[in-house]
């Protein structure tokens, strides 16, 4: 494919490009998204269970949470 193209006929390719299987790799770039947010909030929710504290510091604390200070 050695010929050039002028500027109206690759733009014309470009959106034909865009609107045949532009669909298919917007798609796939949610699915990419959706794997990064799924496996973030996976380390979340391992850091708050890192946060939890046995039961003998549970116990041993006030259940009423401290007024705030002005």
């Amino acid at each position: 494919m050695d010929q050039e193209l002028g500027q109206l006929p690759a733009e014309m390719l470009l959106d034909f490009i865009g609107r045949e299987i532009g669909g298919f790799f917007y798609n796939w770039g949610l699915y990419d998204a959706q794997a990064v947010v799924k496996n973030k909030a996976e380390d979340i929710v391992e850091a708050i269970y890192g946060l939890e504290r046995g039961e003998s510091e549970v116990s041993a604390r006030p259940l009423a949470f401290p007024a705030p200070q002005r």
